[in-house]
């Protein structure tokens, strides 16, 4: 898929819903601390798991008639946390999970062009401490290397997702613009408009925007719910209508608690999935978002409820969704 063709049509996008979350959730998987979910394509029922999840996602796309943006598992997947798990800096790993859902992609005959693949980065420290992150000129220099394998193994557009902080995603942009694939950068915010080292997000976005090119294709946020997310748009739309035109997708979660209440959380804060879905609706007619889907507390269900209301919307307006 033509991410960014789609992207300027206007039309929904679908991304998948917790993948990460609800493997650690599975008593017969372990995620490894360094690199949490990467290595599970290694292991042969771990891979089956986590196939299993990806495909709940790519059905409910091909169900509801939507392009979908699936990530590969390679959010913590730099040459520094491979080195710390133990040696599997030998392999490529990048490679492999971008391999790993591309044969499931593939899998799904025509559909599978509506189906594009991002290659997915993280911060270097705890993604909801933005005192752990890297400054401008370390980040791009961390994140280079992984940025170069993401491109090198085919990905549609790399994904740079839940970042707390404005001068480590502001490197991994330079990094990212460096390849000559299209780029999103997905922040984790307040509701007052803030990333979470407190750095107003409409400055961010115009900062970035003029000193990185190519520029972003898009900005989105994650790891917030709706109502939160909806709060701070308002916020960034009333002091930089530009900026809040570039935050064009929301991976919400369920639960309104912010970030920092949710990280290591040992019990399951979720929401039905069809309040999940009226309210993912509200942001993206309040909003103007494309891209929709999940992140903590989210699943299939909650995936499929947001899919089964972009086909509702679309069919009483008389469009179709693709």
């Amino acid at each position: 898929m033509n991410l960014t063709r789609t992207l300027e049509s206007g039309k929904p996008i679908l991304t998948e819903g917790a993948v990460i979350e609800r493997v650690r959730r599975d008593p017969a998987i372990r995620l490894d601390p360094h690199v949490a979910n990467s290595l599970l394509i290694y292991d042969h029922t771990a891979k089956r798991t986590m196939a299993n999840i990806y495909k709940e996602y790519v059905d409910v796309g091909r169900d509801c008639g939507l392009a979908l943006m699936i990530a590969a598992p390679t959010w913590r997947a730099n040459p520094h946390r491979l080195r710390a798990c133990g040696g599997y800096d030998c392999l490529d790993v990048n490679r492999d999970a971008v391999r790993f859902v591309r044969e499931i992609r593939d899998s799904y005959g025509t559909y599978g062009s509506q189906v594009a693949i991002a290659g997915l980065m993280g911060c270097a420290g705890d993604a909801y401490k933005a005192e752990e992150s890297l400054d401008r000129d370390e980040a791009a220099a961390f994140h280079r290397p992984q940025a170069n394998a993401l491109a090198k193994a085919g990905v549609d557009v790399l994904l740079g997702a839940t970042l707390p902080a404005a001068a480590e995603a502001h490197g991994m942009a330079i990094a990212m613009a460096e390849r000559s694939v299209p780029y999103i950068i997905s922040l984790v915010i307040h509701r007052e408009g803030t990333l979470l080292d407190d750095t107003p997000l409409y400055e961010f976005i115009m900062e970035v925007d003029s000193c990185v090119f190519p520029k972003p294709l898009a900005y989105l946020a994650n790891c917030v719910h709706p109502a939160v997310f909806c709060e701070a748009y308002g916020l960034v739309a009333k002091t930089c209508p530009v900026a809040a035109a570039r935050l064009v997708g929301l991976q919400a979660n369920t639960s309104p608690l912010c970030p920092e209440e949710l990280d290591n959380r040992t019990e399951l804060d979720t929401d039905n999935p069809s309040s999940f879905a009226d309210q993912m609706m509200a942001a993206r007619i309040h909003c103007d978002l494309t891209i929709l889907g999940g992140c903590c507390g989210t699943d299939e269900r909650h995936i499929r409820a947001i899919g089964e209301r972009l086909q509702d919307h679309s069919a009483n307006s008389g469009t179709l969704p693709m």
